[in-house]
């Protein structure tokens, strides 16, 4: 890795570490009480919904930190509806590509291919056609500072498999980062940075080509 490409990562290390205090650190405007249980919670909502249905393409570096600590760096693109990649930099093998049925995750060094639908996958919120939070999930938490604002959304159909929050940064509103809480109580944050929206994105990148190593197993 370069020199620059160092100083680039300290930099976004920094943001996550910021956002990450910042995230935990807000107080919840609602929790537990029937949902929405203000206006101003409904408006603040509303507007992430607006927000997130003007992105037609999203393409952006992220930083990924797993859950045991473990940094992986890539670049992440989004076409909405349905479509999405995440290309993990070396040494990380992976790759997940989501083509509006399936979330495709390819080992490159064990060759090996494993799909999910969709729908099943928290990220899932964003690839919809239309984003309507309070109709599709349950909203967990919804809280505010100065500069951020976050929302917690658990999937209705399947309570027990974990939530999503999202984290943005606010005035202008714009997505930075989420934090997956998978049904173990684990948590992976993907922070986003240099983000382009709404740019021509070449169709292949959400093309998975299967291996011919899996092909000959067919």
């Amino acid at each position: 890795m370069t020199s620059m490409s160092w100083a680039k990562l300290s930099r976004t290390l920094i943001q996550v570490a910021s956002l990450v205090v910042l995230a935990l650190a807000v107080v919840p405007w609602w929790a537990g009480a029937a949902w929405p249980a203000t206006a101003t919670e409904r408006s603040e909502l509303a507007r992430i919904d607006t927000y997130l249905n003007a992105i037609t393409t999203l393409k952006a570096r992220f930083v990924q930190v797993a859950p045991d600590g473990a940094l992986s760096e890539g670049m992440f693109y989004l076409r909405r509806p349905g479509r999405l990649r995440f290309e993990y930099d070396a040494p990380n093998p992976i790759l997940v590509v989501a083509d509006r049925v399936w979330v495709v995750f390819y080992d490159k060094e064990l060759g090996q291919v494993d799909r999910l639908p969709l729908d099943s996958t928290p990220i899932a919120v964003l690839t919809r056609s239309e984003i309507k939070l309070e109709e599709a999930f349950d909203v967990t938490g919804l809280a505010a500072e100065p500069g951020l604002l976050q929302v917690s959304l658990r999937d209705r159909e399947s309570p027990d498999e974990g939530q999503i929050t999202l984290v943005f940064s606010d005035r202008p509103l714009a997505l930075r980062q989420w934090l997956v809480e998978d049904a173990q109580g684990l948590t992976t944050q993907i922070t986003l940075y240099d983000i382009e929206l709404n740019i021509a994105l070449a169709p292949e990148l959400f093309i998975f080509e299967e291996p011919a190593s899996q092909l000959r197993h067919r």
